[in-house]
Parts: C-alpha cells; sequence; structure tokens
C-alpha cells in the first residue's frame, strides 16, 4: 500500500496565498482606501512618475537652456542621464539579488535620484 504523500511547498504556498486573496478580498473598496498602506503604495507611485515625467518632459528643454542649440547634441546630452540609469539599474539589480535584500536598494536610488531632481531644480540661471 502507497502512503499519502506530504504536501509540496508549492501547495502549501498556493494554498496560503488563496487564503490570504480570501481575507483581502472579503473587504470592499472603500475599505481598501482607508488602509494607511495604499495611500503610502500611491504616494511612492506618484513620486516615481512625477519625476520620471519631469525628466522626460523637461530635460531636452533645460539642456537647450544651458546653450546647446543642435538638436542632435541635444538628443545625446539628454540620452547621457538615461544610459547611466540603465547601467545602474542592472548594478543594483545585481546587488539586490546578491544581499536578497529590496528595500533599501529601490528606497536608496529612490533618494538620490530625488535629490538630484531638487539640485536641478534649484541650480536654474534665472
Amino acid at each position: 500500500m502507497r502512503q499519502p504523500r506530504a504536501p509540496s511547498m508549492l501547495a502549501l504556498t498556493h494554498a496560503s496565498n488563496n487564503a490570504a486573496c480570501a481575507v483581502i478580498y472579503s473587504s470592499g473598496h472603500f475599505e481598501a482606501l482607508l488602509d494607511p498602506r495604499v495611500w503610502l503604495t500611491g504616494a511612492i507611485y506618484f513620486c516615481f512618475v512625477a519625476g520620471l515625467y519631469g525628466v522626460g518632459f523637461w530635460l531636452p528643454t533645460i539642456i537647450s537652456g544651458m546653450g546647446v542649440k543642435s538638436p542632435l547634441n541635444v538628443g545625446f546630452v539628454t540620452a547621457m542621464p538615461y544610459a547611466a540609469g540603465a547601467i545602474g539599474m542592472v548594478l543594483v539589480g545585481n546587488s539586490a539579488d546578491y544581499h536578497r535584500e529590496r528595500r533599501w536598494h529601490v528606497a536608496i536610488p529612490a533618494g538620490l535620484g530625488a535629490t538630484g531632481l531638487v539640485l536641478g531644480g534649484t541650480s536654474v540661471r534665472r
């Protein structure tokens, strides 16, 4: 006679996720708006998107205002922060995987980006 197999880790994880989802989905939409974690997540997302659009829309204008006149050169100078960001994403992602930590690997680069935006905004010649 075969002995029953113990449930696999995947089955246990799936069962615990289903139980957690049942608790989450039993609440209404209005109750979710009362959860401070929802507001915090929305604020974090807003800050990321505001920074992304601020740089994407205004960086070419700022670079043109700094004296770079050729549209080709404006494009090259505008591409530099994106190239640095691509390299930084790979390096920070590898570091986060190596250290098995995510929170500080998101918070520190986001804080540096916010600092850069503030310094960039305050250093505009008038």
